[in-house]
């Protein structure tokens, strides 16, 4: 079978990567991007509020190391309009409200920190178990308990996951705590942390003590001026359009058509176009799919979700620290994270940007502008005596699911359902559930989709390829 006709769902990085990666291979298929915003990009893009541009939260992109990727993202941008850095330059909000600028890392190595050396004793007595890899843990505190020890999940894990989800550890599924950068802490000075992480256990869960130390290989870019992370989606969106991708906004999958041996023949959009439709690429929520495929399911649990929303504020004065984001892993203040757009992106100017992050219940009120802006204060990040000249709040389109051990089996029973009924249909992003990280989406879709290719389209050959290499250097060019 030739590739005819590829419909992406969603234009997050995973739609946006696979659509280019489709157009490449087969540069006379119809390739077709459907997106239900009004704008490509999902979290990765910006809002401009009075003026002032504003991404949803600190978003910056890293190549993947992987050439083909790092060629159909990066090669055809101008690098001179970008920062380019190994370091982020990040810092840290740790227990007991100790900014630490060298690392966002956790810190709790403050002299604050009455339990240091109990924590440290478990730490280290936990990880001489050399059976920790052959373990099933049944829940985050049971993998948590034999990782950094009883101390640190009870005094510094649980009370900052519940302020995250709203859940006990013992609710969450394993490895949760990753999602959100907890996985490497930091106990000490730089002398200590290279001794402890001698340990190839140990090196695994602890952080060096300067983000100095142990940088990744892979450059990070961030757009000059003050347009923010728009300026990357959009040069992603005019190579969609040069290589002849349709793109659709504004509308979904109202209907998808199979025959009698699972395969799609078409899909109808919201709008009521029909397009034809040779494979499926779906990167959206995959209950979505399940409906407008009318497939039999009654899903087992509910999932539980969080509000994000982000306070945008203007400030005449720029922040006391040169850190470009910081994470806040205290959880006595109701922010997670601060996006430090002077820093960031190196603008000279009178007024300084600043994002700040809040997970919160979605019934209850979110916090008020007033008590944001005072953590900003407490914080030791902007200078008390500035006052914003704007401030705004925005609650993003969808929230954030809690991982519980019913939400990871809830999607891996929606994928093996989806996997069963419908033969030319490749799950990605948050489809599938096995990848958050930029990094890992990224590779997770040029795997999957290029096993689909080898197995069912006759023209993946070494002709094809070569054509293929080609479109991704008309792109560069």
């Amino acid at each position: 079978m030739t590739c005819q006709s590829v419909v992406i769902v969603g234009s997050g990085i995973a739609g946006i990567y696979s659509a280019l990666l489709a157009k490449t291979k087969y540069p006379n298929a119809h390739i077709s991007l459907v997106e239900k915003s009004e704008q490509l990009g999902g979290l990765l893009s910006s809002t401009k509020i009075e003026g002032h541009w504003f991404d949803y939260g600190t978003h910056v992109p890293r190549y993947t190391g992987d050439s083909d990727i790092d060629a159909l993202l990066f090669s055809s941008i101008n690098l001179s309009d970008y920062w380019q850095f190994q370091n982020i330059n990040a810092a840290n909000v740790g227990p007991f409200n100790t900014l630490y600028t060298d690392s966002p890392n956790p810190f709790l190595g403050s002299k604050t920190n009455t339990q240091l050396a109990q924590q440290l004793l478990e730490l280290t007595q936990e990880n001489n178990d050399t059976r920790y890899h052959e373990q099933n843990f049944d829940s985050l505190k049971s993998q948590l308990d034999a990782t950094y020890g009883p101390n640190l999940t009870k005094n510094f894990f649980a009370p900052l996951m519940n302020k995250r989800f709203g859940a006990c550890l013992s609710e969450m599924a394993t490895d949760s705590h990753k999602i959100i950068g907890l996985q490497r802490l930091i106990l000490g000075d730089g002398e200590l942390m290279r001794k402890l992480k001698g340990s190839p256990r140990l090196d695994e869960i602890l952080a060096f003590a300067s983000q100095e130390e142990g940088l990744s290989p892979f450059k990070n870019i961030y757009p000059k001026g003050d347009k923010g992370i728009r300026v990357w989606i959009d040069s992603l969106v005019a190579n969609l359009e040069k290589c002849g991708v349709n793109i659709y906004t504004q509308t979904g999958i109202s209907e998808v058509n199979m025959t009698g041996d699972r395969v799609i023949k078409s899909v109808v959009l919201s709008s009521g176009q029909r397009i034809d439709c040779n494979l499926l690429v779906w990167t959206a929520p995959l209950i979505m799919l399940i409906r407008s495929a009318k497939l039999t399911y009654m899903p087992s649990t509910r999932p539980i979700f969080r509000t994000s929303s982000l306070y945008h504020f203007v400030f005449p004065d720029p922040p006391k620290i040169s850190s470009n984001y910081v994470n806040v892993h205290d959880p006595a203040f109701s922010s997670f994270r601060v996006t430090l757009y002077s820093n960031l992106a190196k603008t000279t100017t009178d007024e300084h940007r600043v994002t700040v992050e809040v997970m919160h219940d979605i019934e209850a009120p979110a916090p008020s502008r007033e008590s944001i802006c005072q953590e900003l204060y407490d914080m030791g990040i902007m200078p008390v005596t500035s006052r914003p000249s704007l401030t705004h709040v925005l609650a993003a389109s969808s929230g954030f699911p809690v991982l519980t051990p019913a939400f990871k089996k809830e999607m891996g029973e929606q994928e093996k359902l989806v996997e069963t009924k419908i033969a030319n249909v490749v799950t990605l992003g948050k489809a599938s559930g096995t990848a958050f990280f930029m990094a890992d989406v990224l590779k997770e879709a040029k795997c999957k989709l290029n096993q689909y290719f080898e197995r069912n389209f006759d023209d993946h050959n070494e002709d094809n390829i070569d054509k293929s290499r080609q479109a991704v250097s008309n792109l560069s060019s």
